[in-house]
C-alpha cells in the first residue's frame, strides 16, 4: 500500500484526519534527487502545521544526509546508506502524520499550500535512476556548489516561534558495535569479520583525536598509507585497501567503523588525488580586520612610528622607558573618546595587548640598562615618579612625562613632514638624513659562528656612514652607504663630503629647499663648519632655504638606523670574509638596493672654510633647528630650540633676557651672519691626509689571513694577501684633477642670482 496526505483548507484550514493512510513501501537504492526534493517539501510544509518540531527536525537532518549521500555516491557504500535514510524518513513520517492528526484541532494556519501526495513520491522511486559515479568523477568544488544551491530548498521556512535546534555535524557519541556490524558495506560483507572490541576501540580512538582539522589529517594519512592512485583514460582512480586490526576491509566498512560520512571521506580523498599532504583550517589567514581592531592598529602604528627610536643594530623600535602598556592603552582610549568615537569602537585591554604582540612586536618598551644613550629628562622623570609619595605628586610627574613625549612627537614630525613633502613634490623640497653605523658591526672578517681559535683573533676595522635621500621614486627613498677603513678622521669633513656626494647624485632633481636631518653630535654634525656649509648652499644659489634639524640626545634614532639594522642582520647571517664581500652584503640587505661607495679620498672642507667663518660664531650647541635664507641679499641664520618656538633672532630680540641667548645681544634681529667673507669656488680644497696608524696593520697582518685559513675559502685568502701587499695605496691622495662638488652643484642652481 501507499500512504498519502492531502490538506483540506476550504473550511477551517485544517488537515482531514481521515485522509491519513497506513502502508509500507520497499525503497530502492537508486533514488533521484527529485525524490528527495519532494520528501523535503512534504515535511517542510508539515512543520508549518505541526507542534512536534523535534521529530520534524530529525526528518530535515535525514533529508540532508540523503542529499550528502547522493552527491558523494560511491559503489557499494552508497546503496545501503541511501536505502536506510529513506526508511528513516518513512518511519518518521508516520509519527509526524500521527502528530498532525492529534493536534488538528489546535491548528490555526491559513496560508499553507497543499501537501504533496507521498504515493506520487513512491511511484517515482523507480524512475529517473540516479547514475552512480566513481571517485575519479567526483570534484570537491562541484559538490560544494551543488550543496550551496540545494540547501536553500531544504531549509524549512518555519513560522513556529520554537527555535530550530542546530544540527550537529559529527556525532561525538560512540555507537554500539552490535549495530555497526549489521551495516552493509560490500558484497564480501567484510563488516561481519570485524571483532566488536576492534570496532569500539577504533571509533573511540578516532573521536579522541579532537578537532575536525586533526581528524581530517588522520583520514588523509590513512589514505596515503593504504591507497594507491592510478590514471585511467586521463582520470585519476583510487584503489582502496584498508586494514583494521589485521582484518582487510573495504572503504565502506572503514568509514562505517570510524563513523565517517561519505561526503567527508570523499573530500579528503580528493585532497589525496591532488597531492595535498597537509590539512589546514579553512578560516586561517583571514584578510579582514574588524573596524575597531583596524582603528586600534592604526592608532598604535601612527603613534609609535612618530615617537620611537629605530635601533641601528636590530629590527626594533624603542619607545620611551617611562611608558607602560597600561599607560599606552589608557592614552589611546582617552584620545579616541576625545575624537568622539563610541566606547564600543575601542578594543579591550587584553585585545590591545594581543594586537601589540602579533602585529607590532618590533615596538618595545626597554627598561633598565640600554645599549645607547638615554634621554636625561626621561631618566629623571622616571626616577621622580618611582620615589613620589602621593597620587597628586605622581599625577604632576606623569603630566610632565606626557608633555615631554608630546614635545618629542612634534620634533620627529618636523622630519617626517619634510620627508613626505619631498616624496610628493621633490621639485619643491629635498630631504636627506645622514648618520653613522655602529663601528663594531662591520669589522672583517665577520663569521656567523666564531670558534675557539678565531674568537680572539684581530679584525680589520671598518666604518659605515649611511644616508637616505627621500624623493618620488617607487620606494620613496634612495639609500647610500659610504665605507672607509678608518683612514680618515670621523669629523665634520666626513659629514660634509657625504652630504655633497648625496646632493651630486641627484643634482638635476634638487628642490628649492633643503632639509637635512643629522645626529646631535657636535664633533661630526652640530658645529660651525657644517652650519657654514649650509650658509654657502644658499649663498651660491643652490637652494633658496636650507634647514638643519637635530633630535634630542637619547631620541636620535630614525629611519636611517632601521637601514643599519638590516645591514647588521645580513652580516649576522652570512660569513663576510673580505671588503668586497661586505660591500656585496650591504647592497642586498635593504629594499631598495643600497648604492655603496668605498671612500678613498676626502676634501678638507674644514680647512677651506676656517678663514671665512665669523670670529663670533658660537653658542650653537643648545638650539636644535637652524634655518638659512637670504634677507636683503645676505645669507642669515636663524635658530630655535624646539620646532614649536619662533625663530630667533626676531623683532624684540634685543630686549629678551633668555639665558640661552646670552652672549648674542646686539646681533641683527633679521638673523646671524655665519661667514665674514665668501670663499672662491675656484679654490678647490686640499685633501684630507689619510692614515692607517690606528689600524695597527702589523698586528692585523699576523692574524689575517694566516690564522683564519681554517675558516676562509681560497679566494678570500688571496684577496687579503693582495690587500696587504697594496695597503700603502690607501694612504695616498688623488693626483688627477677631481671636480669640486660644491662648484658642480652651483652649475645646476635652481634660482637665478639676483
Amino acid at each position: 500500500m501507499t500512504m498519502s496526505v492531502e490538506a483540506d483548507y476550504r473550511d477551517h484550514g485544517t488537515i482531514d484526519p481521515s485522509r491519513v493512510y497506513d502502508g509500507t513501501k520497499s525503497w530502492t537504492p537508486d533514488t533521484s534527487l527529485q525524490t528527495i526534493y519532494d520528501l523535503s517539501d512534504v515535511f517542510t510544509k508539515s512543520s508549518l502545521v505541526s507542534s512536534n518540531t523535534s521529530c520534524l527536525n530529525s526528518i530535515g537532518d535525514s533529508v540532508h544526509t540523503i542529499y550528502d549521500n547522493l552527491t558523494d555516491e560511491t559503489d557499494g557504500l552508497m546503496s545501503h546508506v541511501t536505502c536506510t535514510s529513506i526508511n528513516t524518513i518513512y518511519d518518521a513520517s508516520m509519527e509526524t502524520l500521527s502528530d498532525i492528526q492529534e493536534h488538528s484541532n489546535l491548528l490555526n494556519t491559513t496560508d499553507v499550500s497543499d501537501l504533496h501526495d507521498i504515493s506520487d513520491i513512491g511511484d517515482n522511486l523507480d524512475d529517473d535512476k540516479h547514475e552512480h559515479t566513481s571517485y575519479s568523477d567526483l570534484d570537491v568544488s562541484e559538490d560544494d556548489q551543488m550543496f550551496s544551491q540545494t540547501t536553500k530548498r531544504f531549509k524549512p521556512d518555519r513560522m513556529s516561534s520554537t527555535p530550530i535546534k542546530p544540527k550537529r555535524r559529527y556525532s561525538q557519541q560512540v555507537r554500539d558495535p552490535t549495530t555497526v556490524v549489521t551495516l552493509q558495506c560490500c558484497g564480501d560483507e567484510c563488516m561481519q569479520e570485524l571483532p566488536m572490541k576492534a570496532i569500539r576501540e577504533m571509533e573511540k580512538e578516532f573521536k579522541d583525536i579532537g578537532s575536525e582539522v586533526k581528524q581530517k589529517a588522520y583520514i588523509l594519512q590513512r589514505i596515503r598509507e593504504n591507497c594507491k592512485c592510478d590514471v585511467l583514460n586521463g582520470r585519476k582512480i583510487v584503489n582502496t585497501h584498508f586494514v583494521i586490526r589485521g582484518v582487510p576491509v573495504c572503504a565502506n566498512a572503514w568509514c562505517h567503523v570510524l563513523n565517517i560520512s561519505v561526503k567527508r571521506f570523499t573530500v579528503v580523498l580528493n585532497l589525496y588525488k591532488n597531492n595535498v599532504t597537509t590539512v589546514s583550517h579553512g578560516n586561517l589567514g583571514s584578510r579582514y580586520l574588524t573596524e575597531k581592531t583596524a582603528l586600534c592598529l592604526a592608532w598604535m602604528r601612527f603613534t609609535f612610528e612618530r615617537i620611537g627610536d629605530y635601533m641601528p643594530h636590530k629590527n626594533e623600535v624603542h619607545l620611551p622607558p617611562t611608558w607602560t602598556k597600561e599607560y599606552v592603552y589608557k592614552r589611546m582610549k582617552s584620545e579616541l573618546l576625545t575624537r568622539k568615537y563610541d566606547l564600543e569602537m575601542i578594543v579591550s585591554a587584553g585585545h590591545f595587548r594581543r594586537i601589540w604582540l602579533h602585529s607590532l612586536s618590533e615596538f618595545k618598551i626597554r627598561k633598565g640598562n640600554r645599549e645607547f644613550a638615554v634621554c636625561t629628562t626621561c631618566v629623571q622623570l622616571n626616577q621622580e615618579y618611582e620615589t613620589a609619595k602621593g597620587e597628586e605628586e605622581r599625577a604632576k610627574i606623569k603630566e610632565a612625562q606626557d608633555q615631554h613625549d608630546n614635545t618629542l612627537t612634534i620634533e620627529r614630525r618636523v622630519y617626517h613632514t619634510a620627508r613626505e613633502l619631498a616624496r610628493r613634490d621633490p621639485k619643491e623640497i629635498t630631504t636627506v638624513i645622514i648618520d653613522g653605523m655602529d663601528q663594531s658591526k662591520t669589522n672583517l672578517p665577520s663569521l656567523v659562528v666564531r670558534d675557539k681559535t678565531s674568537e680572539n683573533l684581530l679584525q680589520l676595522l671598518t666604518h659605515v656612514t649611511g644616508g637616505l635621500h627621500h624623493t618620488d621614486v617607487p620606494h620613496g627613498k634612495i639609500p647610500y652607504v659610504y665605507l672607509d677603513l678608518r683612514q680618515f678622521p670621523h669629523d665634520s669633513n666626513l659629514t660634509m663630503n657625504v652630504l655633497l656626494w648625496m646632493l651630486i647624485a641627484q643634482k638635476e632633481e634638487l628642490g628649492r629647499t633643503l632639509h637635512t636631518q643629522l645626529d646631535n653630535c657636535y664633533r661630526e654634525n652640530k658645529n660651525k663648519f657644517v652650519l657654514s656649509l649650509g650658509s654657502l648652499l644658499v649663498e651660491f644659489d643652490i637652494f633658496e632655504e636650507v634647514y638643519f634639524s637635530f633630535l634630542p640626545v637619547g631620541h636620535t634614532h630614525e629611519d636611517v638606523d632601521q637601514m643599519f639594522s638590516r645591514i647588521a642582520a645580513a652580516i649576522r647571517k652570512t660569513n663576510i670574509y673580505t671588503v668586497n664581500d661586505l660591500l656585496h652584503a650591504i647592497v642586498n640587505s635593504y629594499t631598495p638596493g643600497i648604492k655603496t661607495t668605498q671612500v678613498s679620498s676626502l676634501f678638507n672642507i674644514k680647512e677651506w672654510l676656517q678663514p671665512h667663518i665669523s670670529t663670533t660664531f658660537g653658542g650653537h650647541s643648545k638650539p636644535k633647528h637652524f634655518r638659512f635664507r637670504k634677507i636683503d641679499g645676505k645669507v642669515r641664520m636663524q635658530y630655535r630650540k624646539w620646532s614649536c618656538m619662533p625663530w630667533k633672532p626676531h623683532p624684540g630680540y634685543m630686549d629678551c633676557d633668555d639665558d640661552e641667548d646670552s652672549g648674542r645681544q646686539g646681533d641683527d634681529n633679521r638673523g646671524l651672519i655665519c661667514l665674514d667673507s665668501i670663499p672662491n669656488l675656484d679654490d678647490v680644497p686640499q685633501w684630507v691626509i689619510p692614515s692607517l696608524e690606528k689600524l695597527d696593520l702589523d698586528a692585523v697582518k699576523r692574524h689575517i689571513p694566516d690564522q683564519y685559513k681554517h675558516r676562509m675559502p681560497d679566494y678570500a685568502i688571496q684577496e687579503w694577501r693582495n690587500f696587504f701587499s697594496n695597503v700603502e695605496e690607501y694612504e695616498k691622495t688623488p693626483t688627477s684633477p677631481v671636480t669640486w662638488p660644491l662648484k658642480e652643484l652651483s652649475q645646476y642652481a635652481k634660482i637665478e642670482v639676483k
